[in-house]
């Protein structure tokens, strides 16, 4: 028996699931991508039953996802297992618990909620995702990076129906969406990779892609992961003067000084922070030739120096997030960028190899080539060069000119498979064949027939 025989498919949950009250939609197997083109057809209302047994039947081996409109899935995104115990637990004490936890790529998991009212927006807040409307939730397949099935901890849409959940409405995801934003407490920086999401929305927090990821409290005094901290400033400032060890250390140390919490020693222990410790950074950043030399045609102007701070780099991933919505971009192309941007800070550069982007969003090395050259040629980013340790290497600079984009005028020109569901959409006479609404091949077959 083969792995994908063990797990549920589409022909064999659909039925189950809508008389369960869920709106089941075909995967391809072993993938997150629709079978139906237009499926955001099924966030507004349920499928007809004869439509359902059709689909059921075309799609019986291919996986299962449940759409946003009539339920909330709380996807908790992140590979640390602390932050995730942490949002679960948020989670539960903002909109209660729920029988349904939902297993990919552990210790990542989804909650599955009621919706209370129609039109919940999906949105996203770094490795914390609320999908709802015009969004979707794999439940049942193969996850495509584990080649594992998706797992349920207890109980699942099979065997709960949708009255028995909870029901979430928009002020508990906002109370939430502010809980996990930091306005209520110290500002947690995750830890772990590069988001992968079902759906392209509009970031509101930038992840880090190194392990070296650290903490500020509510004054932005950073409070934990001071070595990191103080190892950034140090490359920070390595762009500016790559062989002046001194200048490295001293103005890392001014920085590291007044923005991060000294009362506290070293690794909780005796020994005190110190200028010495700027120093070694600097020396072994010197040494290593890991400082990438701007050469005159890439160099870096004084104005550039302070422009992407952590309030522009937000406005800038923000740009990105709306022109994918808007099909301006690729969903890999907005990871490309949304990784490369937190590597960003006051110089302005981004010295990623193609390697470690591939590695950090799991993308092929190919589809990483192809995001950022159309990331250049669309003018998102600015490509230049600069002189390495090894030679010549390629730089990538966010460009300023897209924080004053506006890609709003875009909306009307997106194709049925993501324009927003109106009423001339789903009020439709009983009578219309929704197969063909969700799949129009399927009506060109029946003309084909009809001519013949």
């Amino acid at each position: 028996m083969t792995e994908f025989s063990k797990v549920p498919t589409y022909g064999h949950c659909a039925r189950i699931l809508r008389t369960n009250g869920y709106r089941p939609i075909p995967v391809r197997r072993g993938s997150k991508k629709p079978c139906l083109p237009k499926w955001p057809l099924l966030c507004a209302r349920d499928l007809p039953s004869r439509e359902l047994e059709d689909l059921a039947r075309r799609y019986a081996d291919d996986s299962v996802a449940l759409a946003g409109g009539n339920i909330v899935a709380v996807d908790i995104d992140s590979l640390d297992e602390e932050r995730v115990a942490y949002l679960k637990d948020l989670t539960f004490r903002v909109c209660g618990e729920t029988p349904l936890i939902r297993v990919g790529r552990a210790p990542k998991c989804a909650l599955i909620y009621r919706a209370a009212t129609a039109g919940i927006r999906t949105r996203r807040c770094g490795d914390f995702e609320i999908i709802a409307d015009k969004a979707y939730i794999l439940a049942f397949g193969m996850h495509p990076s584990t080649g594992k099935p998706y797992e349920w901890l207890s109980a699942s849409p099979l065997t709960v129906a949708l009255t028995e959940l909870r029901a979430v409405g928009d002020e508990q995801i906002e109370t939430l969406i502010a809980r996990v934003k930091g306005e209520n407490g110290s500002t947690y920086t995750p830890l772990g990779t590069a988001i992968k999401s079902t759906v392209v929305t509009t970031a509101t927090t930038i992840m880090p892609v190194r392990a070296g990821a650290w903490v500020t409290n509510a004054l932005g005094m950073v409070t934990d992961g001071r070595d990191s901290y103080l190892a950034h400033l140090a490359w920070k400032f390595a762009q500016l003067t790559p062989t002046d060890v001194v200048a490295i250390a001293q103005k890392a140390w001014l920085e590291f000084s007044e923005s991060a919490d000294l009362a506290r020693n070293r690794r909780d222990g005796s020994c005190q922070w110190s200028y010495a410790d700027a120093f070694a950074k600097a020396k072994y950043l010197v040494a290593s030739n890991k400082v990438a030399r701007p050469s005159r045609t890439s160099s870096t102007e004084s104005g550039k120096e302070t422009l992407w701070t952590p309030a522009t780099k937000h406005a800038f991933a923000n740009k990105i997030a709306q022109a994918g919505s808007y099909r301006k971009l690729s969903p890999s192309a907005v990871r490309v960028s949304n990784l490369m941007l937190a590597v960003v800070h006051g110089s302005g550069v981004c010295f990623l190899s193609t390697e470690t982007i591939a590695s950090q969003t799991q993308l092929a090395v190919d589809t990483v080539k192809k995001s950022r050259r159309i990331l250049v040629e669309q003018g998102f980013w600015i490509r230049s060069e600069a002189v390495g340790g090894r030679g010549i290497v390629a730089c990538y600079q966010p460009n300023p000119a897209v924080l004053g984009r506006d890609f709003s005028e875009l909306s009307r020109k997106q194709s049925l498979e993501t324009e927003p569901i109106s009423s001339s959409i789903i009020l439709v006479p009983d009578e219309a064949k929704w197969i063909e609404l969700l799949h129009p091949q399927f009506s060109r077959k029946r003309s084909d027939s009809n001519g013949a």
